[in-house]
C-alpha cells in the first residue's frame, strides 16, 4: 500500500511540472531562452525559424515588448507586376506594408500581381502575409546574409533570397513630384551594398520583379 501511494504521488508531480509537454505545436515564447551557435539568447533573433518563415528584424517598443518581421520561406514570383495601374489611396506608407497591401487589394489588386500573391499566401498555419513596405524591404536586405544562412539549412521547402534582382515593395511614390503614382512604385535590390539609407528605387508598375511575402509578430 505504501509503495502504491509513492507511485501515485510521483505521477502527480510529473504531471504538475511538465503540462506543456502536450503542447508541442505552440510557438516559442518571446521570453524563452535558446541556444544559438553555442550562445544563449533570450527572445527572438534574426535568422530564427519562427512563425512560418525566418525572422529578419527584431526590436522592442517603448514598453519593452518585443516585435519583429518574418519573411516567407518561398519566393512567390520572379516576374510579377506590382498591382493596379492607377493611383491607389492610402498606399504610400514607407513602414506599414500591411496597410499598403490592404489598400491595394481594396482598389483593384488581383491574385496574380505582387500584392495579391502575398495577400493570398498561406503557410505554417498563417495567412496574414503581405507585400513589404520599402523600409521593411530595406531591413530584409540589411539582414539578408543571416536570413539566407538559415534558409540554406532548411532541407526542403525553402529558397534563398536572390540578391541580384529587385523585389517589389508595396509603397507607392507620392512624395516626389518626379514620379507619377499612377504608373510607378518603389522596389529594392536585396544586396546590403546597394541598400540606400533614404533614397528609393522607383519603377514602372508594369515591370516584372521578384516577390517575397512578410508578416509581423
Amino acid at each position: 500500500m505504501k509503495m502504491k501511494l509513492i507511485f501515485l504521488h510521483a505521477i502527480a508531480i510529473v504531471m504538475f511540472i511538465v503540462p506543456g509537454q502536450f503542447n508541442s505545436g505552440i510557438q516559442s515564447s518571446v521570453n524563452s531562452t535558446k541556444q544559438v551557435d553555442g550562445n544563449t539568447r533570450k527572445g527572438h533573433y534574426v535568422g530564427e525559424v519562427f512563425g512560418g518563415g525566418v525572422v529578419f528584424f527584431v526590436d522592442k517598443d517603448e514598453n519593452g515588448k518585443e516585435y519583429g518581421f518574418i519573411v516567407s520561406l518561398q519566393q512567390l514570383s520572379s516576374d510579377a507586376v506590382w498591382g493596379p495601374f492607377k493611383n491607389v489611396p492610402d498606399c504610400e506608407s514607407r513602414g506599414n506594408g500591411a496597410a499598403n497591401t490592404e489598400a491595394i487589394m481594396k482598389n483593384g489588386g488581383s491574385g496574380t500581381d505582387a500584392a495579391g500573391l502575398c495577400a493570398g499566401y498561406s503557410y505554417g498555419g498563417f495567412d496574414d502575409w503581405y507585400l513589404p513596405s520599402i523600409e521593411e524591404l530595406k531591413d530584409l536586405g540589411r539582414n539578408v546574409e543571416a536570413v539566407n544562412k538559415t534558409l540554406k539549412k532548411i532541407k526542403t521547402g525553402a529558397q534563398v533570397l536572390d540578391t541580384k534582382y529587385s523585389h517589389w515593395s508595396s509603397t507607392e511614390v507620392k512624395d516626389d513630384s518626379r514620379y507619377d503614382p499612377i504608373t510607378t512604385a518603389s522596389y529594392e535590390t536585396l544586396d546590403p551594398k546597394w541598400i540606400k539609407p533614404y533614397g528609393t528605387d522607383v519603377g514602372d508598375k508594369k515591370e516584372k520583379r521578384y516577390v517575397r511575402a512578410v508578416r509581423a509578430f
